[in-house]
């Protein structure tokens, strides 16, 4: 959709911008004459499953959705789950670096001088994102989704950027008997089907995960009952 308003300050767009064009769009699609409102999914990938599940716990203005499906969804806080991520392929010195980073993002302080490997995550482009994204717990919003909602909350077995036990606690906190967890199998971060993943096949037109169709025809029948 293009920048918009933030054209001439992109350094502005924060994660909020996504939550609320995610509820316009669910309003948008709503509004037209031949949707059942009784019958709204969110489905949400990743960062997308953070922002799926913001809509889900509070629509806001837009109407409430009666199915959720959050695929390798972020499990944790955000700021958390990058340190997770950067900790593997960096120094200490260099973590050392990303931590003073996250804790100056998170208190709403300049970020300090970054090492040249932070400075694309960190830099004064992000930090609006990332502030207001870390601003939200899954573990608590997921407590918080209407316990009429039929979920799906999936990880994959090859997924290298987020582990599936956050995945499953994210499962566990919200309301009994909304949420069904699954693991797809041979399954990467993009839904690719692979024996293994370092993130160089994820533009490699590889077959789509068979386990990931599979759970959300399911996830359907369920929600359809």
């Amino acid at each position: 959709t293009g920048l918009g308003a933030f054209e001439s300050h992109p350094q502005d767009v924060g994660f909020d911008v996504f939550v609320q064009e995610a509820r316009d769009a669910l309003s948008f699609v709503a509004a037209q004459h031949e949707i059942d409102t009784t019958h709204l999914m969110l489905v949400g990938h990743s960062e997308g499953g953070l922002i799926a599940l913001a809509v889900s716990a509070d629509p806001g203005g837009a109407p409430g959705a009666t199915a959720l499906a959050l695929v390798c969804p972020l499990p944790m806080r955000y700021l958390d789950l990058l340190a997770q991520q950067i900790q593997p392929k960096v120094d200490a010195a260099t973590m050392a670096s990303a931590r003073s980073a996250i804790d100056a993002i998170r208190a709403g302080r300049p970020v300090p001088s970054l090492p040249p490997a932070l400075q694309s995550l960190f830099g004064s482009q992000n930090v609006t994102f990332l502030h207001q994204a870390d601003q939200i717990d899954p573990l608590q919003l997921a407590s918080h989704v209407d316990p009429s909602v039929k979920a799906l909350v999936a990880c994959a077995d090859k997924d290298i950027q987020v582990p599936c036990p956050a995945v499953q606690a994210l499962a566990s906190a919200f309301p009994p008997g909304v949420a069904t967890f699954v693991t797809f199998s041979a399954t990467d971060h993009v839904l690719k089907e692979v024996d293994k993943s370092d993130g160089s096949e994820y533009t490699q037109p590889l077959p789509y995960s068979s386990s990931a169709k599979d759970a959300l025809a399911q996830l359907v029948q369920r929600w359809k009952v």
